[in-house]
Parts: structure tokens; C-alpha cells; sequence
């Protein structure tokens, strides 16, 4: 009976002790996301529409319009100066789309035709969209710097890989938003020199 409720005792502490311990994906991710502060990635956690979900979660049993959402890590490597023409825009994964990259479609949907028309941008963005780690969900251009969103993959060799890929994609884009920006101020000072002075 003694060995009985000392077994029982052992197995009721280290069952708690076990249950505290962080999982082997819980230690990679806390692994990444050290990497990732020290290479000036800002990581936060968010929820995002989920466009992929089926038909049926989309519609309550009363026949109401609901939004799904999904929760995804926020990877924001952020720009060191400010700009004046930052596109803003988010691209959620998607396999049927018919937007500016393959694969993929933006939520919401750009007012700005003047970036939709430009063709040698999105093709920019399109690879930088495929070269990203783990379980990319979407990737996102903000006024304070470029994100992407997704789950971060255990399957990763090491955590400085993942952010080493990381850091090469965001950085990509950062580029190209920012070649962006000043090739649309040059244009419009130029536009502004050519009206000339006001009356």
C-alpha cells in the first residue's frame, strides 16, 4: 500500500512538472524569436483574416455573414529613416487568386491603381513572397516597415537559418518598397518643376 501512494505521488509531481516544460516547438520558436530580436526583427503575435477557410465557417447556422480569422506569428523588420511613399498593402495566402502575385490575394483590396499598374514592382514582391520560411501565410508593407505573417516551422535545421531567410526576404522588400518611394518622389517633383511656380 506505501509503494502504491508513493508511486502515485511521484507520478502526480513529475506528471506537473512535465506539463510545465516547455515543448520542443515551444523551445524553437522561443529559440527563433531570440535570433530574431538580435538581428533587429520585431516579433509579435496577431490575427489575421483567415481567406482560406471552407464555405461552411463562413456563414452562421442563422445564415449571417461571419469573417473567420487565424492566429499567425509577425515578423516586422522596420525602416531605419522614414518615407514618404510607402505602398501599404497585405497579401494572404490563396491558392485560386487572380491579384499582382500568384498564390496569393490582398486584403483589403488596393484603391491605388497607379501601384497595381506597376508590373517590374509585384514581380519583385512575387519572389521575395516565395522565398520566405516556415509556413508563410501572407506578407505585409507598412508605413514603419514590411512583415510577414505565418507559423514558424519546427522542421527548421537551426534557428539561424530560419532567421537568416528570414531577414534575406524582409530585406528584399524593404528594397523595393523603398526604390519604390523615391522613384514616385522624383517623379512628382519633376511633374511639379514642369507646372511651375504658382500665380
Amino acid at each position: 500500500m506505501e509503494y502504491l501512494l508513493i508511486s502515485i505521488i511521484l507520478l502526480v509531481a513529475f506528471g506537473g512538472i512535465l506539463y510545465i516544460l516547455p515543448s520542443k516547438r515551444e523551445r524553437f520558436v522561443s529559440k527563433l524569436r531570440l535570433e530574431a530580436r538580435k538581428s533587429g526583427i520585431v516579433t509579435t503575435i496577431e490575427t489575421i483574416p483567415d481567406v482560406e477557410a471552407p464555405r461552411a465557417s463562413r456563414v452562421t447556422a442563422g445564415g449571417r455573414e461571419r469573417k473567420p480569422k487565424t492566429g499567425c506569428a509577425v515578423w516586422e523588420l522596420r525602416y531605419r529613416d522614414d518615407h514618404e511613399f510607402i505602398p501599404t498593402w497585405r497579401l494572404l495566402r490563396k491558392r485560386e487568386s487572380d491579384g499582382p502575385v500568384d498564390g496569393a490575394v490582398l486584403n483589403p483590396m488596393l484603391k491605388d491603381r497607379e501601384i497595381l499598374r506597376n508590373v517590374d514592382y509585384w514581380i519583385k514582391v512575387q519572389k521575395t513572397y516565395e522565398s520566405m520560411p516556415g509556413l508563410c501565410l501572407g506578407i505585409e508593407s507598412v508605413a514603419t516597415g514590411v512583415r510577414w505573417l505565418g507559423r514558424e516551422n519546427p522542421t527548421q535545421p537551426e534557428p539561424e537559418t530560419f532567421v537568416n531567410a528570414m531577414l534575406e526576404g524582409l530585406k528584399s522588400l524593404t528594397e523595393a518598397n523603398i526604390e519604390y518611394s523615391q522613384e514616385l518622389l522624383e517623379r512628382k517633383e519633376s511633374e511639379s518643376e514642369a507646372d511651375g511656380p504658382d500665380e
